[in-house]
């Protein structure tokens, strides 16, 4: 491979104007997530099409890594953000136009939820690459409220007693998978109360599934 001289001497380089060189690095940075942006379309199109390797995501990370000499951090960044490229319409038009880092888009490919993607493109304009992990990985949609439907079944609960201070009850109604949740939580704790001698005998009282 012939690697050419650099247009203008490292010596120039040097001593370049402080304002000339930021302009310059904003230039080339931008530039250089362009055309990141232009792989990452191009490796979405191999997946599609299976016309690298298949549409397999493991060969496909691989295929970078021994082809094009990308590490396996890199590899898995770009292959996560083409997988989710439509997904991500903000943060793939602020890749295009080079407003955010490619760090930053394969953090929201990597962790934030397709609902706060345009929120989260919008903040990785403005705080650093670790900043937006966080909030990527606590950003979640707001979950929807569960309405019991009419056949539903749900879980009833009517837990125990301690012999030592007289009868107390712990009951519940809660969505089956709720429930054995619940349930399951409390006889673990229970057990482990018992083991340390912290309460009297108790027992686990009418548990049962009952239509809503």
């Amino acid at each position: 491979m012939t690697v050419e001289a650099p247009e203008r001497p490292i010596a120039d380089l040097a001593i370049a104007p402080r304002q000339e060189r930021e302009v310059r690095l904003g230039t080339l940075s931008r530039a250089v997530t362009q055309s990141t942006h232009t792989l990452v379309m191009e490796i979405a199109a191999a997946l599609i099409d299976g016309g690298v390797v298949g549409d397999s995501s493991a060969d496909m990370r691989a295929w970078l890594v021994h082809n094009l000499g990308h590490s396996q951090a890199t590899a898995r960044g770009l292959v996560a953000l083409a997988e989710r490229i439509g997904e991500l319409p903000r943060t793939c038009t602020y890749l295009e136009a080079g407003a955010i880092s490619v760090d930053a888009a394969i953090v929201i490919a990597r962790h934030g939820a397709t609902e706060c993607e345009a929120e989260l493109a919008e903040l990785a304009c403005d705080v650093t690459t670790s900043e937006l992990t966080r909030f990527a990985k606590d950003a979640k949609p707001e979950p929807e409220a569960h309405t019991l439907d009419e056949n539903e079944y749900i879980k009833e609960i009517t837990w125990f007693r301690d012999e030592r201070e007289g009868w107390w009850w712990i009951n519940g109604r809660l969505p089956l998978a709720d429930g054995a949740v619940v349930e399951t939580a409390l006889r673990r704790i229970m057990g482990g109360l018992m083991r340390k001698n912290e309460i009297g005998q108790y027992y686990p009282h009418g548990m049962q599934a009952a239509e809503a």
